[in-house]
């Protein structure tokens, strides 16, 4: 299968797990004896007669099956490591900011943004929008710059997107060709770490955020070594829900994550002030990242989540009218976000570190080259380096879900996923490995499908399928307990049949029409199983 296919099964093909359990035989009945044949009704509400989905199931024979088997790790775990402070440079902005000289930037780290689709060229990575690589070198002198900040200790994070221009997701239409771009600047950057701002449309995209998460794929697999920061925006309560999308993307591809860095600024509403508003937005996104990881068995603590996030604020006036970060403000930031072992702090941008001329000295007017809360050249970052002193960015481990496929069929509880299946609420499958429960009746939905928001998705994401799961033995009907189904009979409405040791009841007159149709289409099917599944909900009323 090619990159560009976003099966979430990936090369593997999966057979449907046909097991059965709680089925009630007629010699379990009340009655005379054990080989009393109760009547009709009382044998339908022993047997459950709900519509059986059972997954893809290969009609006339007993396919072969195959289970999932999920292993989950953290590579390369690392302890938790203390903070490190990366500001951001706009690098393209004009007069250009020398990040590579010690007296405009003492950061360790520092992320140059942004690298965006080609105004011009679509799926070309560029600077700005405007410089291509080489255009940059010559235009910027980008690689003598960053040479000379290596030269004096310091690692340059290249930044793909941001809140301007189109972003390479939106702009490339496949994932190999996404995935060329962005390896392009990695290797012509000679790049360890990289950092993905999300924003805009690239954010709310379904389709860019399945293109990224399988280009990245790619690219992790090519260079296992690489780091991977997801930069999300926030609100008071947290990540949005397409932010947890772009996360939840990544972890269904295997995309090993170095963190995720939250954006605490621009918000809506700052109850309680700007500073506090930000450090409710981390609590919050910190408790939606350990339930996102539980889910997917990924085995961090409270402080090791702490350690792969990170924040970033915007210093001084915020592009919302009335939101300022004060130099004090960001110290109580810096050291509430140091005190939680958060792994990264980063601010925008090194450009704004400066004091404003007294015409823009106003509260409500937003420079892209000053700020209007320091009276100092480079007073935010004087400020964080004292409190996070010569930070050197450390390898925290990658975040990442492995999975495994298993020839053993016994590993899978429930029945594969199919798109011609109706599915009630309370149903659980099994799709990609992963174990998933119908909010609501749906049909022809993926549980992989990626929606905007959360509570547009029919499925609950329970959990992978583990290597101690097992699915339940398939009992049969005795001999002679329902007279065997022949294609030559005229079945009427509720006659009772066994096909395959299993019983079914004729929803309306029929012939020649196997039971088996039960299974590929049960809408249609003249056919209504006798016999419940696991994760079925029981009968009711209604059913």
């Amino acid at each position: 299968m090619s990159h560009d296919e976003l099966s979430p099964l990936g090369d593997h093909s999966l057979q449907p797990l046909i097991t059965v359990s709680d089925l009630v035989m007629p010699h379990e009945l009340e009655g005379d004896g054990p080989d009393r044949k109760p009547p009709l009704g009382e044998r339908l509400r022993r047997y459950s007669p709900v519509r059986i989905l059972m997954g893809l199931m290969v009609l006339g024979g007993a396919g072969s099956l195959a289970a999932w088997r999920i292993h989950q790790r953290i590579i390369d775990a690392a302890p938790v490591h203390a903070t490190y402070f990366a500001p951001y440079v706009d690098a393209t902005l004009s007069p250009t900011y020398a990040f590579q000289d010690p007296t405009q930037n003492d950061a360790k780290q520092t992320v140059l943004g942004f690298v965006v689709a080609s105004g011009t060229n679509g799926c070309s990575p560029t600077w700005g929008g405007v410089y291509t690589p080489s255009a940059a070198n010559q235009d910027l002198a980008l690689n003598s710059r960053l040479a000379e900040y290596a030269s004096i200790g310091g690692t340059a994070i290249v930044s793909f997107g941001g809140q301007a221009h189109t972003h390479l997701s939106m702009a490339c239409t496949t994932p190999t060709s996404l995935a060329a771009a962005y390896q392009q600047i990695i290797r012509q950057y000679d790049q360890h770490i990289v950092d993905f701002d999300i924003e805009g449309p690239a954010l709310t995209s379904q389709a860019a955020t399945l293109r990224r998460a399988a280009a990245l794929s790619i690219v992790a697999h090519e260079d296992p070594g690489i780091q991977i920061w997801l930069t999300l925006p926030a609100t008071p309560q947290g990540l949005s829900d397409p932010g947890i999308a772009a996360i939840r993307a990544m972890l269904l591809k295997r995309v090993p994550l170095a963190g995720v860095n939250v954006m605490t600024m621009d918000f809506t509403s700052t109850p309680g002030g700007l500073v506090q508003t930000a450090e409710s937005a981390l609590t919050a996104a910190h408790q939606q990242l350990t339930t996102l990881f539980a889910e997917y068995r990924i085995p961090l603590n409270s402080h090791q989540i702490w350690n792969h996030m990170g924040v970033t604020f915007q210093i001084g006036q915020n592009n919302v009218v009335g939101q300022r970060v004060s130099l004090q403000g960001a110290s109580q930031l810096v050291a509430w976000s140091t005190s939680q072992a958060i792994g990264r702090v980063s601010f925008w941008s090194l450009n704004r570190d400066a004091p404003c001329a007294a015409s823009l000295a106003n509260e409500a007017v937003y420079s892209n080259t000053c700020s209007d809360a320091q009276t100092a050249p480079l007073a935010f970052s004087s400020e964080i380096e004292h409190q996070i002193p010569a930070s050197v960015q450390r390898g925290r481990g990658l975040i990442q879900v492995t999975t495994t496929v298993s020839a053993n069929p016994a590993n899978a509880p429930f029945p594969i996923w199919s798109a011609s299946f109706p599915y009630p609420a309370g149903y659980k499958v099994v799709w990609g490995g992963y174990i998933y429960e119908a909010k609501w009746y749906n049909q022809g939905q993926q549980p992989t499908q990626q929606f905007e928001y959360a509570y547009q998705t029919p499925w609950e994401l329970l959990g992978p399928v583990l290597e101690s799961d097992h699915a339940p033995t398939l009992p049969t009907l005795p001999p002679g307990a329902d007279p065997t189904w022949e294609p030559t009979v005229t079945y009427q409405p509720g006659q009772v049949v066994e096909f395959e040791g299993l019983p079914y009841q004729a929803k309306w007159a029929n012939q020649a029409q196997s039971p088996a149709s039960a299974m590929a289409d049960p809408t249609i099917s003249p056919w209504q199983p006798l016999w419940s599944y696991p994760g079925e909900p029981p009968l009711t009323a209604t059913n």
